[in-house]
C-alpha cells in the first residue's frame, strides 16, 4: 500500500460519497426521509459488495428480466 495510492482513493472515494449524498437528498428531500442521508457513509461497505455482487452475478449467473430468461 503506497501513500500515493491511498490519497488517490480516497479522493475517489469522497467524490463517490458526495455525488451519491446530491443525488440522495433530492430524492430523499422528495419523500421528506432527509434524516435517512446520515446512514450514507456507514452504509458505503456494504454499497460496495452489493454492487460487486451484482456485477459478477450479471456476467456469470442467470435471470429473468420481463419474462425472458437472460443468458
Amino acid at each position: 500500500f503506497s501513500p500515493v495510492w491511498l490519497k488517490i482513493f480516497t479522493v475517489i472515494f469522497m467524490l463517490k460519497v458526495v455525488v451519491e449524498g446530491v443525488f440522495l437528498y433530492s430524492v430523499l428531500k422528495m419523500f421528506k426521509r432527509t434524516s435517512l442521508l446520515l446512514w450514507l457513509i456507514p452504509a458505503q461497505p456494504l454499497h460496495l459488495l452489493y454492487v460487486l455482487y451484482i456485477g459478477l452475478a450479471g456476467q456469470f449467473g442467470t435471470f429473468e428480466w420481463k419474462g425472458r430468461n437472460v443468458r
